[in-house]
């Protein structure tokens, strides 16, 4: 899916004191201050004709912006940017600290790369033009520059609700003296890109996840640091295949919808984690394994006589009751989950022996509550 792109053409900010010290200085053009003036007019009037036609000539006035030299990667740099994510610098997945300056020469450089079509971005909409957007609107690591925010705002393009928005946003912020920070994600209409600003965080999620992991693996003996490596990627199979083949994926939500179900798995992955390391209540409370397995097995049993799942779903990338959901997706998950139950059996039984009957009880709990939700949306 491609994001829709303008033509963009001339006009210039004010002078301004760059972030790094360097001073930009544009003309004004006045086919941007008409533009301009006749797009706010356009807002007013509220007559969607007007204001479509308004937007496309604000865009287009645009189209020969100059962009500073010195806001691009200098040739020294050029090279090691070529396997950088804008988006990661900017909204600092590794909480690190953003890196606004990286971030804004890595964004540059995706663009040119896409504009070649050699190597190109991921195809994230966070990359490239959204991030300058975000950059120059909000004068992280350079100057403020109102002409290329709306530049690269015009350049990202996508759904024309969210770009309307995103020019309302900014025309909005250049009227006000101190704006609030704008991001690509405000204006967002569609789940294609509540997809990719669901990603955000659970970016972030995943490396907050792994450094915890890395804490509590750090005194793990050997002989249970392989059957966790076992585990680890059988939890990554079973999750992610949870987190998309038994959630209804036919909507334009279902990015975000398996993003956020795949960071509730990796959670309760965590928990049960923790509960391990420090034999806490939760271990010692944990009900018979046989009794949780019956109960599993029932609610497996009810799910795959459902008339909405099955016959005609197995074969058929829709089921009437259930939309993707099928008989043949959750049979396909569940043997993955049998994986991913052995391997936490495993790994328990290696860290800490005594607590083999707990996790297995607890994991097949979780289970059943999973296909539970299935059953029961409702929750009757």
């Amino acid at each position: 899916m491609k994001a829709r792109l303008y033509l963009i053409a001339a006009f210039c900010a004010a002078l301004g004191l760059g972030f790094n010290g360097s001073t930009h200085a544009f003309a004004q053009d006045a086919s941007f201050d008409d533009a301009l003036r006749a797009y706010k007019d356009a807002l007013k009037s509220k007559q969607s004709e007007m204001l479509s036609s308004a937007e496309d000539k604000l865009c287009a006035v645009a189209q020969k912006v100059a962009i500073p030299d010195g806001d691009k990667a200098p040739a020294s740099e050029a090279a090691g940017l070529k396997d950088c994510a804008s988006d990661k610098l900017y909204y600092d997945y590794e909480a690190k600290g953003p890196d606004y300056i990286k971030a804004r020469m890595c964004a540059y450089d995706e663009r040119e790369r896409a504009q070649a079509n050699k190597d190109a971005p991921d195809g994230s909409p966070l990359q490239g033009p959204g991030v300058l957007t975000m950059l120059y609107a909000n004068g992280q690591g350079v100057s403020r520059n109102w002409p290329l925010a709306f530049r690269f705002t015009c350049e990202a393009g996508g759904a024309p609700a969210e770009l309307s928005g995103r020019l309302e946003h900014l025309s909005k912020m250049m009227d006000e003296k101190d704006p609030s920070p704008i991001s690509f994600c405000d204006d967002i209409t569609s789940g294609y890109m509540a997809g990719f600003c669901a990603s955000i965080d659970s970016e972030k999620n995943t490396f907050k996840r792994e450094a915890e992991l890395k804490e509590l693996l750090k005194d793990v003996p050997d002989p249970a640091r392989s059957k966790y490596a076992v585990l680890s990627a059988a939890a990554k199979s079973f999750i992610e295949a949870q987190a998309s083949a038994e959630q209804d994926m036919s909507g334009t939500m279902r990015g975000a919808i398996a993003l956020d179900q795949e960071n509730k798995d990796w959670e309760e992955f965590m928990t049960l984690m923790r509960s391990l390391k420090s034999n806490d209540q939760t271990l010692t409370s944990a009900t018979d394994p046989k009794q949780e397995d019956r109960k599993l097995n029932e609610i497996y049993r009810k799910l795959m006589a459902l008339p909405g799942l099955k016959p005609e779903a197995d074969n058929s990338d829709t089921s009437a009751d259930y939309g993707t959901v099928t008989s043949k997706t959750i049979r396909e998950t569940q043997r993955l989950w049998i994986a991913y139950r052995d391997a936490w059996v495993d790994f328990a039984k290696a860290l800490r022996p005594s607590s083999e009957n707990a996790i297995l009880s607890l994991v097949t709990a979780k289970r059943a509550a999973q296909l539970n939700e299935i059953l029961n949306p409702d929750g009757n």
